[in-house]
């Protein structure tokens, strides 16, 4: 239910849905920190596929391949995959609310920090 922005909280609540984000985003992260897989935890969408690097160096990557095959037009699921390479390049061009709170997160629990990748196309740790 928490992953349904249309069951909780109320969409006309700026003050709701603030809090839902943090509480998400603390939930992720600190299951994150326990060793379970980030991606599997609370949302199988974006932006915590490409913000979780620990569960794998190469399975963001493997991600992204089935979805060229099998989805290649985004419609299978929206917004619940993984960014496609130019996608993940037009966000990091202006990042959002999200991502910046999924990093703030990750530094409060001590994990590491995340850099781009030389081709600018997914994240990975710095330590």
């Amino acid at each position: 239910m928490m992953t349904e922005l249309d069951q909780f909280p109320e969409r006309t609540s700026e003050k709701e849905i603030v809090t839902w984000i943090n509480q998400l985003v603390y939930l992720q992260v600190s299951l994150m920190k326990k060793g379970y897989p980030g991606f599997i935890t609370t949302d199988v969408g974006e932006p915590w596929m490409s913000t979780c690097p620990e569960v794998g160096p190469d399975t963001y990557m493997l991600f992204r391949a089935f979805k060229e095959i099998i989805n290649p037009k985004g419609v299978i699921a929206p917004r619940r995959d993984v960014y496609t390479r130019e996608e993940f390049k037009a966000l990091m061009k202006e990042p959002g609310m999200m991502i910046r709170q999924i990093f703030a997160m990750r530094d409060r629990l001590g994990l590491p920090k995340l850099e781009l990748t030389p081709e600018g196309d997914r994240w990975k740790p710095t330590e």
